[in-house]
């Protein structure tokens, strides 16, 4: 069983790892078409949902990975790294919405232009986030 908890918990680790070039898609947003504007926020969407569900998996595999081991880890660090996923899936959800009412509005510019400096904001939060977070979980002798 703990080979499938691995086996998942990775997977869902590249998944939210994904998020790293995140800020890289969106600085070209404003540089594209209104058509393509909206193609690509549909495609950020749905990596954004993937990225939730992968972000529950992670924290299911995680915490069924330490209840199996039988003893806890340190506590600063399972305190750390749940603090930083709560926050990678607090920031995923903002970004839902703003991708969300991007695709369901017809926006003029000025709005459109509102709602990506926003999603800039939150991507390099989340990318800034998930970078912490791979970095605490593979080292977690640092705390």
């Amino acid at each position: 069983m703990h080979h499938i908890f691995i086996f998942f918990h990775v997977l869902s680790a590249l998944l939210l790892g994904s998020f790293i070039v995140f800020p890289f898609i969106i600085m070209r947003f404003n540089d594209l078409s209104l058509l393509e504007q909206r193609k690509v926020s549909n495609t950020l969407l749905f990596f954004v949902k993937v990225g939730e569900i992968s972000l529950i998996v992670l924290l299911f595999t995680g915490t069924a990975m330490l209840s199996e081991f039988g003893k806890m880890s340190a506590s600063l660090w399972v305190t750390t790294s749940s603090i930083l996923l709560f926050i990678i899936g607090a920031l995923l959800g903002m970004m839902h919405s703003k991708l969300k009412a991007l695709n369901s509005l017809n926006l003029d510019k000025f709005q459109i232009y509102k709602y990506y400096k926003r999603l800039r904001i939150y991507s390099w939060i989340t990318m800034l986030s998930v970078v912490l977070a791979i970095l605490v979980m593979t080292n977690p002798e640092i705390l």
